[in-house]
């Protein structure tokens, strides 16, 4: 039992210090950065493409002209009320939202929609079902019962929770959903009229993670797993950030929520008359693993979710701006010769420019080849009369005329095909050697 108060008390003071480490809006800024950069480094572009960080800075200018609106939604923190990272995305995802995608931070208990009307939704993660390492012979464990069987387990609240919805399905509760349980001591967790009780040693039983004990065999948890944040709906910035619980605050960013910030800075910017970064690409986005990636091989600058949602003035030259790595926004000029001798070429020759001569007509291109011998242009090929040719044999003074063919080719029309068939073969003959010359 003493160890299990130290232990408490551990958790207790990391929460605390947690909550109350400093906190530094730059930092989202600086993954922001990270993870345009590294997009841009995958398409190819290097921090000396004046476009390298044309990109950064015009991006900049988005987050910076967001959070100087007027209308843009203020959180009040302590003495400051100021724009935050997250009233700002909110500003700049018209016709869009953020959320749900992904938990506020990384394994954080809330999900949000920041909404382009300026509201927020927030929706729990479902707490886990079993959060010990189970139950062993010997150990310390839970006991509770359901007014029939009695339960034992490693997890005080499931056992409590798995009882409570065993006492209501038996009373016909088709889908009984458990209360607010609560813990009334280091020994006694409560779930309305179900009590479960801890004991420090003495388990009969072994049962893996995600099981519990009763009637001589080791069940699974069935129980519906309570959301860790009541769900709500359109919520202000200011109320959505008070319901976050203190454990949220210290945990990472989502890497989703960067991303999404990301590319709508860079998009926007992109929409802006003389933009001179490289172009946003709607099927190149930046993702969640790009930021994941950026985050784990810069964890010194990886922002929390206190970092996303704490006011920082408008006018910080630092919580909006963008750093960067690209040391140039422009071309620099390079004259090749500035350490060169001049080399002395002479006197001036005094010749004129070259004039170009008038550019040749069509006709003029065509005349040689439409020139071509010129005594074919009259050529006339006399007119002559034939008639099909009909042999005759002798045979045994029996006189035979072959006229069968002038009947096929004359009266069926096969002579026509014939020409027309053979004046398509000629002129692909005559195409070949052309083309082939």
């Amino acid at each position: 039992m003493r160890l299990y108060r130290i232990l408490a008390l551990s958790v207790l003071l990391a929460t605390s210090l947690n909550a109350n480490a400093t906190v530094d809006p730059s930092k989202v800024a600086k993954a922001v950065s990270g993870a345009i950069e590294s997009k841009l480094s995958n398409r190819g572009f290097t921090p000396s493409d004046p476009r390298f960080a044309g990109t950064i800075s015009r991006s900049t200018g988005v987050i910076r002209a967001a959070t100087s609106l007027s209308t843009i939604p203020l959180i009040t923190a302590g003495a400051v009320t100021a724009p935050a990272w997250m009233t700002a995305s909110m500003v700049l995802a018209t016709g869009a939202a953020i959320g749900y995608a992904a938990s506020v931070g990384e394994e954080s208990l809330t999900n949000w929609l920041l909404k382009e009307d300026g509201t927020v939704d927030v929706e729990g993660n479902p707490l886990p079902i079993d959060s010990s390492d189970g139950m062993t012979v010997g150990s310390s464990y839970w006991s509770a019962s359901d007014y029939v069987n009695s339960m034992q387990g490693g997890d005080g609240f499931a056992v409590a929770r798995q009882a409570y919805y065993n006492y209501m399905a038996r009373g016909g509760n088709t889908n009984p959903q458990a209360p607010n349980c609560q813990q009334n001591n280091d020994t006694q967790i409560q779930c309305a009229n179900i009590v479960a009780v801890f004991k420090p040693s003495g388990s009969l039983n072994m049962c893996g993670q995600g099981f519990y004990f009763a009637n001589e065999q080791c069940k699974p948890y069935s129980y519906p797993a309570p959301s860790s944040v009541p769900a709500q709906s359109d919520l202000t910035a200011q109320q959505a950030v008070d319901s976050l619980p203190t454990s949220d605050l210290s945990r990472n960013l989502s890497p989703a929520y960067v991303a999404a910030v990301a590319n709508i800075m860079w998009s926007r910017a992109a929409m802006e008359p003389g933009y001179d970064g490289v172009p946003y690409s709607n099927s190149k986005q930046i993702t969640s693993n790009d930021v994941k990636a950026w985050m784990d091989a810069n964890p010194n600058y990886t922002p929390t979710v206190a970092d996303f949602t704490s006011p920082a003035p408008s006018s910080s030259s630092t919580a909006y701006t963008l750093p960067g790595t690209a040391t140039s926004s422009a071309p620099q000029a390079i004259n090749p010769n500035a350490t060169s001798t001049p080399l002395n070429l002479g006197p001036d020759p005094a010749i004129d420019a070259p004039t170009l001569q008038s550019t040749p007509t069509a006709e003029a291109i065509l005349s040689p080849a439409l020139d071509l011998m010129p005594d074919l242009k009259n050529l006339v090929l006399p007119e002559t009369t034939a008639e099909c040719p009909k042999p005759i044999l002798y045979v045994f003074d029996t006189e035979i005329e072959f006229s069968a063919h002038c009947i096929l080719l004359e009266d069926y029309h096969l002579k026509e095909i014939i020409q027309g068939l053979m004046m398509f073969f000629w002129a692909l003959a005559a195409a070949i050697v052309v083309l082939t010359a």
